[in-house]
């Protein structure tokens, strides 16, 4: 070892061994038989050594003192024994609660699924996590009486969990109408399909306000929802070149506008109250925040009835108008969609359904509500590229070091 160069790796015990220099370095490795479907966890359940999930990481303690190894114990007092006494009962494996889910009632499974989380790593239990979401998912499907919604939130809550590891699971969730459910799966699965974001769009612009109120959601969206609707009497100004005055002022150019300029002015005022209620609201803005693909989305959002349509247009409007006239509102910390993202599904709502808006009396004033909008933003882009020659003359300008306490310095621009 002293000071040679050694050209070969040892293999032993789960463990490399690298000798480099006068160090040798020992890295954890496993490598254990593994298999596409059960990366994915569409694996069928088969009690064999094979088929048991791996630790992906072996831990320290293991490396330098071996399998079974326990680590010294502090010296504890008779009262602390006493108590610990209690505290501490027999553990059950993966196996075991996988076991346990198929018959246990839902609260046992809950308590043994806690207990799981709270003692082991979660990168340890990446792979097995997916295999209790599938047990507790597929119980629930072939049990009706069987449904442990605080389990699968817990699994969630992990964030090792994704849609192509439990299919089943935000079907079920709609199902079940377990919206807290559903809203954590839009937040933390990263591969929802287009066709389960509309169904769960469907299913929340479908709920009634007074069921949604009673709903326990995520206290971040629901918090930001009580700031922006609490807000919405308050003054704004200009943003982003729009104000609902320069809307008036446009509406009234257009030719429906002149031919109808007072029933336009106390029909299709822009919409400045929120059309939804808080917590459904609430749900939608995890839909708006959910990625996608435009081409497998369009056909999904097809489907929509008009109804929910301008519903859901008349929504985005209000988030649109509060966004442009408030600048604070996307400075505020909590979880929200952008403006972006709410410009692109008043895009992709139009491309699908423009034909049958145009035939509905009640869009009129929303698309000419649309229309002042995209005004505003052609009128803010032109302006800006009338100073932009200015502006780059200013940032190719070379700035004087040596200016002293006090300068004037006169800038002619072409």
């Amino acid at each position: 070892m002293a000071g040679k160069l050694y050209g070969q790796l040892w293999s032993y015990s789960s463990k490399l061994f690298i000798p480099h220099g006068k160090a040798l370095s020992v890295i954890p490795f496993a490598c254990p038989r593994s298999s596409l479907a059960s990366a994915l966890g569409k694996l069928k359940q088969v009690k064999s050594e094979e088929t048991k999930p791996p630790t992906l990481v072996p831990s320290w303690n293991t490396i330098l003192h071996g399998e079974k190894a326990v680590p010294p114990k502090p010296v504890e007092t008779r009262k602390t024994r006493t108590t610990r006494k209690t505290q501490l009962s027999p553990s059950l494996t993966i196996d075991q609660v996988q076991d346990l889910i198929k018959t246990a009632p839902p609260e046992g499974v809950q308590k043994e699924v806690e207990r799981l989380l709270s003692r082991q790593d979660l990168q340890d239990l990446q792979l097995s996590l997916g295999q209790l979401a599938l047990a507790v998912v597929s119980r629930s499907l072939a049990d009706p009486a069987f449904y442990s919604s605080s389990t699968l939130t817990q699994l969630v809550h992990t964030q090792c969990l994704s849609h192509s590891v439990c299919p089943d699971l935000l079907p079920l969730a709609l199902e079940k109408k377990d919206y807290f459910l559903c809203q954590l799966c839009l937040q933390f699965f990263p591969d929802i399909p287009e066709a389960m974001t509309c169904a769960c769009l469907k299913a929340f612009i479908s709920l009634p306000d007074a069921d949604a109120e009673k709903l326990s959601l995520e206290p971040n969206s629901v918090s930001f929802m009580e700031m922006l609707i609490s807000n919405e009497h308050a003054q704004t100004g200009l943003q982003n070149g729009f104000s609902p005055t320069s809307c008036e002022e446009d509406r009234t150019d257009t030719i429906v506008g002149r031919q109808t300029k007072a029933k336009e002015r106390e029909n299709t005022s822009p919409q400045q109250m929120c059309p939804l209620g808080l917590h459904k609201a609430a749900l939608i803005n995890e839909v708006l925040q959910t990625a996608y693909s435009e081409t497998f989305l369009l056909p999904h959002l097809k489907d929509f009835s008009s109804d929910h349509v301008v519903l859901f247009l008349q929504y985005l409007e209000f988030l649109y108008l509060r966004y442009s006239t408030d600048s604070l509102i996307q400075t505020h910390g909590c979880r929200s969609p952008s403006l972006n993202q709410i410009m692109d599904w008043v895009c992709m709502l139009l491309d699908a359904h423009f034909t049958v808006l145009v035939m509905t009396p009640v869009a009129k004033g929303l698309l000419l509500n649309l229309q002042c909008f995209v005004r505003s933003q052609v009128r803010l882009f032109s302006e800006l590229g009338k100073i932009e020659g200015s502006l780059q003359e200013l940032k190719n300008m070379k700035i004087k070091k040596d200016t002293g306490e006090y300068s004037i310095e006169i800038i002619e621009l072409y």
